[in-house]
């Protein structure tokens, strides 16, 4: 299986590690000139400064800064606007907070990400965790929502939440009522929603840009086939030190699992995080003939395993077609063992030796390919751990290969 197992994961890897996401878009420059183009979509969640873009799909890609770009968008995914604009860049850090409680405005030229588009409009600007909110409503100057974290007299936090009677101000309509404004969020799922809401009800055409920030869920059966092998010593035996168990063999196990997948709208869908209890099974016995100093001149070395191994980890998505993905992800793997144990046995049946079976953690690394969102196809590695962890005297090494297979429930 190893043999296998060894070229599709050469393949799959170069496959997820070329592909480059070029889509169809737009970018209008500092000449207001509009030009047709694919833009490489990296789902900016930092306001950009530069963009790569291709005037045809077998084009050359060029890197336009952000100076020499007014806007550009990517067609029914996002678009960003370059303004003019006052903005309070006070700090939100706790050693860094201001005693005013006012903003202190200062005019710089940002890009800015288009949340909402329609009688009322609204932007966003972030780098790293600092964010800020830029509206428009039926054509006035575009200005900021005014969010600021400060120190009062009593040195205690104060926050400036004027960004509520802002929008009270600006959007009061039938389906919006103050109540609604005193429990905004300064977040852009929350004032989204307050822009759609006021663009419903003036019967505007509006059209929104961002993504809801939430996490989707999947549950994935997943069995597998797996080959594994385990080396053992024991250098402070005279009885074992010569022997070697399962050296240059190896086991096919089965195995099930089940995959909770919670998968982070941001990015591009492209990140997802991993739960995977997975019940794994197997059963291995080998003999060691012309064993001279053992009765009856031979040794039988069973490995019963039974364990669940508990996969915790991140999963990268590389989009390749509307249908076809493929994915790479690392997960730490801790087990659980169930009765397992390697056991000697002479050649009439008795027992040499038994060793009870607790074994340590390791890593995971898989790459494989997901269709139609049902039916997945993964190659998994699993690094090294010890099987004999509570056996001071001896040294096991064992690891193994898989292919997992997938299917999405939901």
């Amino acid at each position: 299986m190893r043999t296998l197992l060894t070229p599709l994961f050469f393949f799959l890897s170069l496959s997820v590690v070329g592909q480059i996401f070029f889509e169809k878009g737009y970018i209008i420059n500092s000449a207001n000139q509009k030009k047709e183009c694919f833009i490489k979509n990296v789902d900016w969640r930092n306001s950009p400064t530069y963009v790569e873009i291709k005037y045809s799909m077998n084009g050359d890609i060029e890197t336009i800064s952000f100076e020499e770009i007014l806007e550009f968008g990517i067609d029914g995914a996002s678009k960003f606007i370059r303004r003019s604009v006052l903005i309070d860049k006070s700090s939100d850090h706790l050693d860094h907070l201001s005693l005013e409680k006012a903003p202190s405005f200062e005019l710089e030229t940002l890009m800015l990400k288009v949340l909402v588009e329609g009688k009322a409009s609204l932007y966003y600007y972030t780098q790293g965790s600092f964010q800020r909110f830029f509206f428009t409503n039926n054509g006035s100057e575009l200005q900021q929502l005014v969010y600021k974290k400060y120190k009062n007299k009593g040195n205690y936090v104060s926050e400036n939440n004027d960004f509520r009677q802002q929008l009270w101000n600006s959007l009061k309509c039938d389906a919006l009522k103050k109540r609604n404004f005193e429990t905004l969020s300064y977040s852009p799922n929350s004032l989204q929603m307050a822009f759609e809401k006021y663009n419903s009800c003036q019967n505007s055409e509006s059209i929104s840009y961002n993504r809801n920030e939430k996490i989707d869920f999947n549950l994935n059966i997943r069995p597998r086939l797996s080959t594994s092998s385990l080396r053992l010593e024991n250098p402070s035996s005279s009885l074992f030190s010569t022997l070697e168990f399962e050296k240059g063999k190896s086991s096919v196990q089965f195995g099930i699992g089940l995959e909770a997948e919670f998968v982070l709208n941001f990015v591009k869908n492209k990140w997802s995080i991993l739960v995977e209890p997975t019940y794994q099974t197997s059963r291995s016995e080998q003999r060691a003939e012309d064993v001279t100093f053992v009765t009856g001149g031979s040794i039988d070395q069973v490995l019963e395993n039974h364990s669940i191994e508990n996969f915790v980890g991140l999963r990268h998505y590389f989009f390749k077609t509307k249908n076809l993905k493929f994915f790479a992800n690392v997960a730490y793997v801790f087990v659980i063992g169930l009765n397992s144990n390697i056991n000697f046995y002479r050649a009439d049946g008795s027992v040499l030796n038994d060793l009870q079976v607790d074994s340590g953690n390791s890593f995971s690394l898989g790459v494989g390919a997901k269709l139609a969102d049902k039916l997945s196809v993964e190659a998994r590695y699993q690094t090294e751990r010890e099987l004999l962890r509570n056996q001071s005297a001896w040294k096991s090494k064992f690891q193994s290969y898989s292919i997992v297979f997938g299917y999405s429930l939901f």
